[in-house]
């Protein structure tokens, strides 16, 4: 089978769960015999004077990638021209080549991160048949999570979304000169550099009354093209074959805004998560209970304010001297400097996706949090806790409800606030005995909660085949 995945990047350019998924399927896929290639936006090159089509190999299956592409996302930051997310000519050109050269039967969207959604207009002309792996709101919200400027989770629909849209992208990122100098060049400038550059340049429109005007002008074009962006990306979707949330709040989000009749659930899983070997807890007396939070200190969205406001809570309980909280990932020193407030909690820092089993164990987690403030696709990081044999404490927000279960793999703080996850601690800790209960059934019924990829693999040739026969069954 010929199979053309479409997505944004590859690793070490591109991190992030949703990249490394994409790479394991393209992986397992080539390993199973497919024919496996994969069309994607790349790098920016300040040396390169406008967009090519770069072609290699990676680890089993054919790269395509837009070198200079006209789209750039910002991520959390949005996009600076919505309107090519819709329709952009340069990448369609592209594209198009790529499949009179592949001759897919399947293309497999992953992204549409820097990718325009006419792509799926062309296939459907062209009768090739589509599959879309939703793991992000990216077609709805341009800034990703749906999540608004004042940090509340989107629902706008009416035309007010166009003039909130633009507000959430003032800092994007616009394709220049300067954006590709930056590409070519990270390690050259750091973020304050740019931050005074960029408040220099707000300085001068200011002061500048022709520029302000024509930035006014600029900013109304652009609200109407952000309402329009999400109602041509809507209507693209409607000719997709079958589109697979990620989660069931994925799945319920999108019909929220559309009434789409080809959607079928199927979570997604990573090569690593599998292959990490899980660790019972067994409780001794008067040891301590150790909570695992894994890259959300510094992130808002993950839920940085609700973890602080934790701290402080256990700060004025006598609770705090029976456990202690291990943070993973990047700190910023601001937040180390935080963080040395409170006796109960260690910064193990950064480190590698291979290195996570190892340390999980290492340092004796008992129970992982989950503390995320949007509605996280999936969340990842709760299923590497699960895998470990970590039951894990989870806001009930996106797809963490859909493995985060009380009695049963941990405790859902339905209310996503500080003071019943803090209960939640309290309960924990005063009842370890439920912990090595929850670890027991997490090691001993694994396979209920932890997907090969393998198994993956064939969820997804499934998908394929019933698709090129006609006859897929929707959920």
């Amino acid at each position: 089978m010929k199979v053309l995945h479409v997505g944004w990047g590859y690793k070490p350019f591109r991190g992030g769960g949703l990249i490394e998924y994409a790479e394991d399927l393209m992986q397992v896929q080539a390993r199973n015999g497919y024919d496996v290639s994969y069309f994607c936006t790349g790098k920016s090159n300040i040396f390169v004077s406008k967009s090519k089509l770069k072609r290699w190999t990676n680890k089993g299956y054919k790269v395509f990638e837009v070198i200079n592409p006209t789209i750039v996302s910002s991520l959390d930051n949005g996009v600076f021209y919505p309107a090519y997310d819709t329709n952009e000519p340069i990448t369609e050109k592209f594209f198009l080549e790529v499949v009179n050269e592949v001759q897919p039967d399947v293309v497999h969207f992953q992204e549409f991160l820097g990718i325009p959604t006419s792509l799926i207009d062309h296939l459907k002309k062209l009768n090739i048949k589509t599959v879309f792996t939703v793991g992000d709101y990216f077609v709805l919200c341009p800034t990703v999570k749906l999540i608004k400027s004042d940090k509340q989770t989107c629902r706008i629909t009416g035309p007010e979304l166009g003039r909130q849209c633009n507000i959430c992208c003032t800092n994007a990122l616009e394709n220049g000169l300067r954006f590709r100098f930056y590409s070519s060049f990270p390690g050259l400038f750091n973020s304050k550099t740019w931050q005074t550059l960029k408040s220099v340049k707000n300085h001068v429109l200011k002061k500048t009354p022709v520029a302000n005007a024509v930035t006014v002008g600029i900013n109304l074009i652009k609200e109407e093209e952000f309402n329009n962006r999400r109602a041509i990306n809507l209507m693209a979707l409607e000719n997709i074959d079958v589109i697979l949330p990620v989660s069931n709040k994925v799945a319920s989000i999108f019909r929220f805004y559309k009434p789409l009749d080809t959607i079928k659930v199927l979570h997604i899983t990573l090569d690593h998560i599998s292959l990490m070997q899980p660790v019972r807890f067994i409780h001794r007396q008067n040891e301590k209970i150790v909570f695992g939070i894994i890259n959300v200190i510094g992130s808002l969205a993950k839920g940085n304010d609700l973890i602080f406001d934790v701290f402080d809570k256990l700060m004025l309980s006598d609770i705090r001297n029976k456990l202690e909280f291990k943070i993973f990932g990047y700190v910023k020193e601001e937040y180390q400097t935080r963080l040395k407030v409170y006796p109960f909690v260690k910064v193990i820092g950064k480190y590698k996706v291979k290195e996570l089993s190892t340390l999980l164990e290492k340092h004796n987690i008992n129970v992982g949090i989950v503390p995320s403030m949007w509605e996280e696709a999936y969340g990842l990081v709760g299923i590497e806790f699960l895998a470990k044999g970590i039951p894990v404490i989870g806001n009930n927000m996106g797809g963490i409800p859909d493995y985060v279960k009380n009695a049963e793999t941990g405790w859902l703080n339905q209310t996503a606030t500080a003071e019943e996850m803090f209960n939640i601690v309290s309960d924990i800790v005063n009842s370890p005995s439920e912990v090595e209960r929850l670890s027991y059934n997490l090691i001993h019924n694994r396979e209920k909660y932890i997907k090969t990829l393998n198994a993956h693999f064939s969820e997804i040739n499934t998908v394929y085949s019933q698709l090129l026969n006609e006859e897929v069954t929707y959920s």
